[in-house]
């Protein structure tokens, strides 16, 4: 168990201390409050990191991008373009 400073997290992980300190003041980063800072348990903020990071790369993954037209056989990409501008 590793309990630091939010400040002191964010200067060792480069992880921004805004981003730190509102997942405090949201409760999704368990900490106790001590004056105007936030004491963590950086283990635990660790954990709660990299599952952020994989759900926001899982949920990147599913978009399959623009729809592509199909090739027609022979047919070049600027010829469909100049027979969708018909």
């Amino acid at each position: 168990m590793r309990i630091l400073s939010a400040k002191d997290y964010a200067a060792l992980t480069g992880y921004p201390m805004k981003t730190l300190c509102r997942l405090c003041r949201l409760g999704i980063i368990p900490h106790e409050k001590r004056g105007r800072g936030y004491l963590i348990n950086a283990d635990v903020v660790d954990e709660i990191i990299n599952k952020r990071m994989d759900s926001n790369l899982k949920a990147q993954n599913q978009f399959q991008g623009p729809m592509l037209v199909p090739k027609v056989s022979g047919e070049s990409f600027l010829e469909r373009l100049k027979a969708v501008g018909k």
